[in-house]
Parts: structure tokens; sequence; C-alpha cells
């Protein structure tokens, strides 16, 4: 559980930057993510903090227990977000989306990724290392005879072609054999992320274990990794999933988009003191967990674990706790100015939807574990969520093209118009012209000859 929340806050944090997530859980709760992300900010603090201690997943649990204990004995605070936001447009936003069709490589790749997952790879004994192989190999990297840290590993899995190593290493194991050694000479990129490396010649030492190849796929296999009967038919329900989760990816790139544009257009002109400051302290708890079952001051474990002073830490709890709230606060502030509400049925359907959503096994540890405010206010934000589809501009991209692209030639033939009308417009000048002159002459040759 504490992973789903870490991963929602994550998915707050970066709407407003422009992330964007394939997961169908996200796509169809974006809103609820962010009510999330207020209500369990010292959980996300939580993950960067066992990144950094050895044998922290005990210690995680407690820690965990002990949050959620802080969490159930103090109410969140409530506040009027208008009181804070001054909102911008928010209606009629336009949106354009891409268009994107799943491709023949796309299923394959997919079918290749269900066949190694649930082990029916073939093993190659005879035959030599192929692109697209998945190969066991040891491998050892030294530069100038020294072994480099982190260039070594025994029983790695690697995918020929998936570039997952510096440029040459998988295509020199292409030929060998398994069980033979081989030396790669290659060199570290200039870009490469460790500065000191960067450019070196460096040797790696590969043993490939095994091969392993993907085997020819008929209907006799595809009943063994699936529901379907043939060939075809599993390869149309690889493409309805991967069309499906497009569908989703595109969806959550479109609310991202949204909300992006009713933070530019707004402002935020303060945040809810009396809950930023309960969402500060809840975080200085969660840590102060850790540091006391490493029986450590809060003082001590910053230092050890994170590098910052206590003063520094706080400063830093309350940047993120106010960018947590940043999306709760401009969602609220729509649903208040539009009058955004959510009935007791909605409310009871919502509270079934995220108990299942979210693996409880009862609405009742739901509703227990994140109370009936968080609850109510996510399905506001869901709701809101909807009003800004509903009311936004949406553009398909290949009709966007098509759309300038016609734009453009009209321009192009606006123009010729615009020259022929200007060219004819010059023409009937100049002949009114010379037809003026031509009678003024013969006017006055005549009034000449009258005068003589």
């Amino acid at each position: 559980m504490k992973k789903k929340i870490v991963v929602a806050l994550l998915l707050s944090l970066s709407v407003l930057a422009a992330g964007c997530s394939s997961d169908k859980k996200t796509a169809d709760t974006s809103t609820q993510a962010a009510t999330e992300a207020a209500s369990a900010t010292s959980e996300a603090g939580s993950e960067k903090a066992s990144e950094t201690k050895e044998g922290t997943e005990k210690t995680s649990e407690n820690a965990t227990e002990a949050t959620s204990e802080t969490q159930k004995q103090t109410e969140r605070a409530k506040y009027e977000a208008l009181d804070y936001v001054t909102l911008g447009e928010y209606k009629g936003l336009e949106v354009t989306l891409e268009t994107e069709e799943v491709t023949d490589e796309e299923i394959n790749e997919q079918i290749k990724s269900t066949v190694t997952q649930q082990n029916k790879m073939e093993e190659v004994k005879d035959g030599t290392v192929q692109d697209g192989d998945i190969v066991n190999i040891d491998f050892e990297g030294k530069v100038d005879g020294e072994a480099v840290e982190g260039a070594t590993d025994k029983g790695y899995e690697l995918t020929i072609g998936s570039n997952a190593f510096i440029e040459g290493f998988e295509e020199g194991l292409i030929g060998v054999k398994s069980g033979e050694n081989k030396d790669l000479n290659l060199k570290f990129p200039d870009s490469y992320q460790k500065e000191e490396l960067q450019g070196k010649d460096v040797v790696f030492s590969v043993t490939v274990n095994s091969i392993k190849r993907l085997p020819e796929i008929t209907d006799e296999l595809v009943k063994q990794i699936s529901d379907a009967k043939t060939v075809d038919e599993y390869k149309e329900q690889v493409k309805a999933t991967l069309m499906q989760q497009k569908a989703q990816s595109q969806r959550t790139a479109e609310i991202n988009d949204l909300i992006s544009k009713v933070y530019s257009n707004s402002k935020i002109n303060d945040y809810p003191k009396e809950l930023v400051d309960q969402n500060v302290q809840s975080m200085k708890t969660y840590y102060e967990s850790y540091a006391k079952q490493s029986d450590q001051s809060l003082e001590e474990f910053l230092q050890a674990n994170m590098q910052m002073s206590e003063d520094d830490f706080m400063k830093k709890a309350e940047e993120t706790v106010k960018q947590g709230l940043v999306q709760e606060m401009l969602l609220k502030a729509i649903a208040e100015k539009e009058k955004i509400t959510i009935s007791d049925q909605e409310y009871k359907d919502g509270l079934t939807k995220y108990s299942k959503d979210y693996g409880f096994e009862s609405e009742d540890e739901f509703l227990k574990q994140y109370g009936k405010d968080i609850i109510e206010l996510s399905l506001i934000q869901d709701k809101v969520v909807e009003f800004l589809l509903e009311n936004a501009k949406v553009t398909n991209e290949e009709a966007r093209v098509t759309e300038a692209a016609t734009e453009k030639t009209t321009e192009k033939e606006t123009g010729k118009e615009g020259s022929t009308e200007e060219t004819t417009e010059a023409g009937s000048d100049k002949t009114t012209e010379k037809t003026s002159d031509k009678a003024t002459e013969k006017t006055t040759e005549k009034t000449t000859e009258k005068s003589e």
C-alpha cells in the first residue's frame, strides 16, 4: 500500500511538470493521486530514507504503522480553496492529442515479453547469439587494467538489441556461442553519467552462460500463454490491450495538459497554513520514527542519511508539502466556483471503486486508512477533471496538421487572388490614364482649332 501512495504523490508532483503515466489506475484517478499525496506526504518521504538505509524493510513497516496511527488520530484541516487561489480561464481550454496506432512491432514485442515472463523461451544449445536473443552473461569491465565499480555482474539477463549497455557491447556478443568467453574493447561515451569514465577505453570480459530465443508462435504455444485458441486470435487480443493502454495514456496526457493550462492561467496566492503545518508535522513524525528505530535523534538520522540539518529538512518538507497541494487547490477552487459536489450515492460508489482499485480487503479498511474527508475530496476532484474534459476543445494531432496544411494552401490561393486583383486594378488604372490623356488631347486640339 505504501508503494501505491508514493506513486500517487510522484504523479501529483509531476503533472505540472508534464509527467505522464500509462497506468490504468493513475489514468482514471489522476485527481485522486493528488488527494492521496496530501494525506500521505509523510509516507512519500519514507521512500528516500529507505533507499539510503540498509535493512529497512522492517523499519519501514514499523514507521508506516506509526505514521498511520498519527494520521488516524488527526482530522485533516479544512480550507476554502478560493481564499488562496485566483482562477484564470479553465473552460474551453485547447488540447492537442497525438494519434497513436498500434504497430506490428509493438504487438510482437508484447508477445515476446509474455513468452519470456511465462518462461516459454527456447534455449539455444548449438547456435550462436543473434539479435533479439536473451543471453545470460557474466561480465567485468576494466579501465587501464583496473576493475570499474558497477561494471561487474554475474548471471545478468540481457536482451540483445535493447541498448541497455554502452554502444558495441550487445553487438559484440552476436555470433558468440553458449559457454564462450569474449573480450570487448569499447569506449565509454562522452556523455556517460560518471564523469571520470567519459570517453575512456574499457575492456569488458564477457562469458555467455546461456542463450534463449523466442520460439515460433504457434496455436499450441498461444494456448499455453493465453485463453486464445489461434495465433491470429491472440494477436487481436494483444492489439486490443495495447490500444486500450494507449487510450488510457492519451487520457492521462489530456488531463495533465488541461491541469497544466489551469495552473498557467491561475495564481496561487498563498497556502492553507493549518494544513501545511499538519502535513509537515506528519512528515517529521515519520522520519522521527525512522530515527527511533535506528536509536538516533532526528538530527543524527538526517545528517547520516540525507546530509541535512533539521532546519533544512523542515524547509524542504514545507516546500514538498506545498508542491503536493497545488493540484488539489486548483481543482478544489474550480469545484467551489462551479458548485460541484457529490451525492451520498456517488460517495458510496466511489468508496467501493477505490477499495477495489487499491487492493483493500474491505471498504471499511479503506475508509479507516484515509477517512471520509479525503475520499470525498478525491471524488469531487474526479468530477472536476470530467468537467474540464467536457468543456475542453480537443484537437487530434493528425487533424491539426491537416487543418494547418489547408490553411497554408488557402493563404497561398488568397495571395494569388490578391495579386490578380492588384494586377487588374493596376492595368485598369493605366488604361484609364491613357484614355483620359487621349481624350484631353483631342478636346484641347478641338478647342484650339475653334479659337483659331
